[in-house]
């Protein structure tokens, strides 16, 4: 990325992540060398096995951190907003709510966002109180 000296120095189209040459990062390049690294260190993705030949598949889909996993982690937590399905047709810039409600908006049980909620109650009060 080349840094902008002065902000406003810099000309309203450029690019915010670019590569050393000036053009846009490939979404499947930032992918691999930003998303998926930072997944792994989180601990939410095993790393690549070593030894495994160039362009074998190796994440499980189901827990893959990437752009479609963004994608159906937004229109998820978009349907809790108690928006219409045109609401979140739009947000999405979907051409139908069929595809936007049947791809990408998944019901999360109230056992699971209760456990969800406790668990972030758990991590904000580290530091401010001794957790049981």
């Amino acid at each position: 990325m080349i840094p902008c000296p002065e902000i406003s120095h810099c000309r309203p189209d450029a690019l915010l992540f670019q590569t050393v040459n000036g053009t846009p990062i490939s979404p499947h390049n930032f992918e691999r060398d930003m998303i998926v690294p930072a997944a792994v260190r989180a601990g939410i993705m095993k790393p690549r096995p070593k030894k495994l030949p160039k362009g074998t598949p190796w994440r499980e889909k189901a827990t893959a951190v990437n752009f479609q996993a963004f994608r159906r982690s937004f229109g998820t937590w978009l349907q809790k907003t108690g928006g219409s399905a045109k609401d979140y047709q739009g947000a999405m810039r979907h051409a139908s709510p069929e595809v936007t409600l049947g791809v990408y908006m998944k019901e999360i049980p109230a056992s699971v966002a209760a456990a969800v909620d406790a668990l972030d109650s758990m991590l904000n009060s580290v530091g401010t109180k001794s957790v049981q």
